[in-house]
């Protein structure tokens, strides 16, 4: 494997993971809801919430590296 597609792993895997964990919770909530309705019920709340906060993380860390459009010109100018 190359680096450029390490990097592209890296990235796809939160995206990945923001599909895969609430449709896993949304399959659980039957077998946590045999044991306890309110788990069932607060799983079932917090599921689809799950992938805007992975999908933020990943944007953080995607945009981390990139300096801002200014930064540059500022070298180059010196």
């Amino acid at each position: 494997m190359n680096k450029e597609t390490k990097n592209n792993l890296k990235r796809f895997l939160p995206l990945s993971l923001c599909c895969i964990i609430p449709i896993l919770l949304l399959l659980a909530v039957p077998v946590i809801g045999a044991y306890s309705t309110s788990g069932a019920l607060a799983v079932s709340f917090i599921a689809p919430l799950i992938c805007p906060l992975i999908m933020g993380g990943a944007f953080f860390f995607i945009f981390k590296g990139n300096g801002s459009c200014c930064s540059d010109s500022k070298k180059s100018q010196n």
